[in-house]
């Protein structure tokens, strides 16, 4: 278009390319800095397929079709606002940070919690020194953590540290390890759970192994120590499906301690018989994670130790543990 203020990208799909989603086949254009950015160019409407606007990110291309890409600019990194909430920061340089959130705070801004994000932290933090390909509200995020999980997460502070990581997280080269304390006694001392999972079919907010949409999901399981009534369990995921470990522990019948979503009469029977003891949440934790640091692809390792409550409810659950 004669006078477009912005870059234009053209693309004809080949052979190789047929039939493939157009947003995976649009990130591979040097100029798309993600699979998450080209998603954001269709929905913008940036997208036009045989001078046709593209209808959804998840349309098929086929050999031939005439793709063009107008490039917008990527959104500000303070389009919410920075508040001064405390950060548990476990490591920073100039391209990453690691960070011990807690339980019960959301990661990004998102419906209904427009503000005490660790996005609002990381914008009083670091300003602008934020990645900013995951688009509005979204600064610097590379993974997530459920609300009610705390523990470890890694922040990207660059383009290129963010793209690296992600890709470290597509070809699973990022390795996570969790704490659990669950219901019941694990009858195998370890164990690898493969189990596909996807939305309930009947309850849309859940995770499930009864779904019509099942997507691989593999997750390591071993008891660290064991009473009568729970476990302490290491979970190591090799995928990074939603609510993965939840969902996993409770299809080998030991559900997370505090879960309300996959636990929801065991957590209040026991909520009552706690009745004036440690708070009851969630009890999974991301402890480890391991992964290249991007600048260089040194390896790195950091963790975190047991938040106070986690501890406090584990010696009433496992005295001896």
């Amino acid at each position: 278009m004669t006078g477009d203020p912005y870059k234009v990208l053209f693309l004809a799909v080949a052979d190789t390319m047929n039939e493939s989603r157009l947003d995976i086949v649009l990130q591979e254009l040097p100029d798309i800095l993600s699979r998450r950015h080209a998603q954001r160019l269709i929905e913008e409407g940036c997208v036009r397929i045989n001078d046709r606007v593209a209808a959804k990110k998840s349309q098929h291309v086929a050999t031939g079709d005439r793709i063009r890409v107008r490039l917008t600019p990527l959104p500000a990194v303070d389009s919410f606002a920075a508040q001064a909430i405390p950060l548990d920061i476990v490591y920073e340089d100039d391209h990453i940070l690691a960070v011990n959130k807690p339980a019960g705070m959301v990661v990004h801004p998102s419906a209904g919690h427009s503000s005490n994000t660790l996005v609002n932290a990381l914008l009083y933090h670091c300003g602008q020194c934020l990645s900013n390909i995951q688009g509005q509200g979204r600064p610097g995020i590379v993974h997530r953590l459920d609300k009610a999980t705390s523990g470890i997460l890694l922040v990207a502070k660059t383009n290129q540290a963010h793209i690296d990581l992600q890709r470290q997280f597509a070809q699973r080269l990022v390795h996570k390890s969790y704490l659990a304390l669950v219901f019941g006694r694990l009858k195998q001392q370890e164990q690898t759970i493969d189990c596909p999972i996807g939305r309930d079919n009947r309850e849309r907010k859940r995770i499930s192994w009864h779904t019509r949409h099942p997507r691989q999901a593999q997750t390591h399981v071993r008891s660290v120590y064991a009473a009568d009534r729970y476990t302490l369990v290491e979970a190591r995921p090799k995928t990074g499906r939603t609510h993965q470990i939840r969902v996993h522990l409770k299809y080998i019948g030991h559900p997370v301690v505090g879960d309300t979503v996959y636990a929801a009469r065991r957590t209040r029977l026991l909520a009552g018989a706690l009745s004036g003891g440690p708070d009851l949440r969630l009890m999974l934790h991301s402890r480890a994670i391991h992964f290249l640091h991007p600048n260089g692809h040194r390896p790195v390792e950091l963790s975190c130790p047991l938040p106070e409550d986690f501890q406090s409810l584990q010696e009433t659950l496992l005295p001896h543990g």
